[in-house]
């Protein structure tokens, strides 16, 4: 186990010593990994400065562009102006300056390949950099501050480690060992002459190498190529890093991993019969062909794993004017957080404020469906009000309703709170992008949450054809 992540789940600070001096954290022994990070924050300047700003009329000249510079500049000096923090190799620095009606509102993204974050370069970059130049600008008041650190993301790939192919398994029938072969060919139903292959989510089983030698470890046993019933061994990776929608390219073969895990066969799996035990049910992957071909053993393999998108918008003319501090927003991301700790997907979140204009709100949909993102969580504008048309929006964007979800909500709440039962709360699907729309109350959105997040994995693997 890595120190820093040893002193994580031990509760203790990763920049601090033994006998609790600063001290700055040694990443030499992690493997360069692409990584990325996005910050956003408001810079709040005096109104007749932002319409000088808006009119191009500073003396100073664009003062967007150069603040944006500034950013930039800022982001490649964080290692000499923050403690503790190691000078990185990065790759792409992109800081976008825009102007609202109170201020400017800095958005920094950051990439490089390396062995740690660069949460503090977006941060840096999206912020004080930019900030030192608008400092300059006409007028007296400047407040910084209102500084989020949105997503990070370390993607894995083939830049980890070299992933191979070890071990191809056919077999004329389930639950059996796997005859070890060379080379295979992949048609759209799976393995060529394997009992797997078929018109259904589990064409092919994958598992790591890794998984197996821990379990001849745990079992003091040789296991050999296909006794656990897996029609492909990978071998560099550990495929407990693996998240269902990700995909494997072997040559000109893609697959996309449709599933994690499965019911153990017990007495019908041989290796079950024979140590009483199975890692399948728990290592185990399936995949469905994407592209067909053929494969052999020793052949490289290239890793994408997909982010799965969740898309917080927050819905309201108030907070979206900077008058109010959005509170139902940061509580939606906080249970998303929260509830897919313990699933196997690649979270990554994004946040998003509009005012309370059907344009505007289309706008957001159509947008985060166009990108492929999986969840879009409105809060705010389900209600009866004049200025209320978020469902509206989401039925001039959406491809297909679903009432029962919403519907049983407010049943519920209703029985408590009959004004419940005035919510248009709304559940749709466009592509493969969920919708929910939810009130704006944090209440409301706590008590939708918990009921959305117990159908959520059914309804991704319905819109993605996944066993259903």
């Amino acid at each position: 186990m890595q120190e820093s992540e040893k002193r994580k789940q031990e509760g203790r600070l990763s920049h601090v010593d033994e006998s609790g001096k600063a001290r700055m954290v040694d990443v030499g022994a992690k493997v360069p990994v692409h990584r990325s990070a996005r910050a956003v924050g408001s810079i709040r300047i005096a109104p007749e400065t932002v319409e000088l700003v808006r009119e191009n009329k500073m003396k100073k000249g664009d003062v967007l562009t150069v603040a944006q510079i500034a950013g930039i500049q800022a982001a490649k000096q964080t290692h000499t102006l923050i403690p503790l923090c190691h000078p990185l190799p990065l790759t792409h620095i992109e800081v976008h300056c825009r102007l609202t009606e109170t201020g400017v509102q800095v958005e920094s993204t950051i990439r490089c390949t390396g062995q740690t974050g660069v949460e503090m370069e977006a941060l840096n970059g999206g912020q004080p950099g930019a900030a030192y130049r608008l400092r300059h600008v006409q007028g007296r008041r400047l407040l910084y501050g209102n500084g989020e650190y949105l997503s990070a993301r370390k993607e894995k790939g083939s830049c980890r480690m070299s992933i191979t192919l070890g071990s191809i398994n056919i077999s004329e029938r389930k639950g059996t060992v796997k005859t070890p072969i060379h080379r295979a060919e992949v048609y759209e139903q799976g393995l060529k002459e394997d009992a797997h292959s078929g018109d259904w989510h589990r064409m092919i089983s994958l598992l790591g190498q890794a998984s197996v030698e821990r379990f001849e470890k745990q079992m003091d046993r040789n296991i050999g190529p296909g006794e656990f019933g897996e029609n492909l061994t990978i071998e560099g990776l550990d495929l407990n890093e693996v998240a269902v929608l990700d995909r494997f390219t072997i040559g000109g073969v893609e697959l996309e991993i449709t599933q994690i895990g499965k019911t153990c066969h017990g007495d019908d799996c041989a290796i079950f019969k024979e140590v009483g035990k199975c890692v399948m049910p728990q290592e185990g992957l399936f995949a469905r062909v994407i592209r067909g071909g053929t494969i052999e053993t020793g052949q490289d393999i290239e890793y994408h794993p997909r982010d799965f998108v969740i898309r917080v918008l927050t819905v309201s003319d108030r907070v979206s004017a900077g008058v109010y501090k959005d509170r139902s927003g940061p509580r939606a991301l906080e249970l998303v957080k929260a509830a897919f700790a313990s699933k196997r997907y690649h979270l990554r979140t994004e946040y998003q404020c509009v005012p309370d204009e059907q344009e505007a709100i289309e706008a957001a949909f159509t947008a985060a469906l166009n990108a492929g993102e999986d969840i879009v969580i409105s809060t705010g504008g389900t209600g009866i009000g004049p200025r209320d048309i978020t469902p509206e929006a989401l039925a001039a964007v959406a491809e297909k309703m679903v009432p029962g979800v919403m519907d049983h909500i407010r049943l519920t709440a209703g029985a408590r709170k009959p004004n419940a039962l005035l919510s248009r709360s709304a559940c749709a699907v466009g592509s493969s992008t969920i919708f929910y729309t939810l009130p704006g109350s944090v209440k409301a959105v706590e008590e939708y949450l918990q009921e959305l997040f117990k159908t959520l994995d059914h309804m991704v693997a319905m819109l993605h054809g996944i066993g259903h």
